[in-house]
């Protein structure tokens, strides 16, 4: 699903008027600007063709037609002399190049069954069997840290599921939300205009809109250069293979 400029806005104000709501999210007590953030790819991911080992002498014998090449064209985006990137992880190859990202590659969980659920079990609870844990290693990390002072008072800091219900990875005795966005309408002009005269007379308010106003540019451009780039990539040629029965 494309995220429209619109729709950005919108639940950028619901957030915001959600965190006056929610005060047990206390990100600002934080000591630092940092998050982390948990991705869990459900449907999975073909790590040799994500990360393809172009400098291993085996790796195109052994992968056949889906094999990334290493030069020419469709080759792998390098990341060193061994590794690549698939050519459609440009994203991911800047943020290797600026230092921001690192790869660990063909890292596993101790987990050998065939079991697709048990193995997302193992990789959410941090135990090494399926049923091992009823709590998650994020939660579990979130209720080991200190306690800190927020502008509700004494809380700890608090992890937020984006999604309608707490996985796995984030249940436990330490306190998390969860928060999907609302499944309304875009907002119109017209609307806009008035939520913006109605939130002008609380500063609160007025903060927050103005923060999901400069939030909506920053989408703006982001979006106009993610339709570029997708542009760009759709005009150069891609080589063609066949599939052998």
């Amino acid at each position: 699903m494309s995220l429209t400029r619109r729709r950005f806005l919108e639940t950028s104000l619901f957030a915001g008027a959600t965190s006056m709501m929610a005060s047990r999210l206390a990100f600002a007590s934080a000591n630092t600007d940092s998050r982390f953030v948990f991705v869990l790819l459900r449907g999975a991911l073909d790590g040799l063709n994500a990360v393809p080992p172009i400098g291993d002498a085996d790796y195109a014998g052994l992968r056949g037609q889906i094999a990334i090449a290493g030069s020419g064209a469709g080759a792998a985006l390098p990341l060193t002399a061994d590794f690549g990137l698939h050519p459609a992880l440009t994203f991911l190859h800047r943020s290797f190049a600026a230092r921001e990202l690192a790869v660990l590659h063909a890292v596993a969980t101790p987990y050998r069954e065939r079991s697709h659920f048990d193995a997302q079990n193992v990789l959410e609870s941090g135990d090494n069997r399926p049923q091992g844990s009823t709590s998650g290693w994020i939660n579990r990390a979130l209720n080991s840290l200190p306690a800190g002072k927020s502008s509700a008072g004494r809380s700890r800091e608090a992890g937020v599921a984006l999604g309608a219900n707490v996985p796995l990875a984030m249940r436990g005795p330490a306190e998390v939300a969860s928060w999907s966005p609302m499944k309304t309408g875009a907002l119109d002009e017209s609307t806009l205009a008035r939520i913006t005269d109605l939130y002008a007379r609380d500063p609160l308010l007025a903060q927050r809109l103005g923060d999901a106003l400069e939030s909506d540019a920053i989408a703006m451009e982001a979006q106009k250069a993610a339709e570029a780039e997708a542009q760009a990539d759709a005009d150069s040629p891609r080589p063609t293979r066949t599939l052998r029965r």
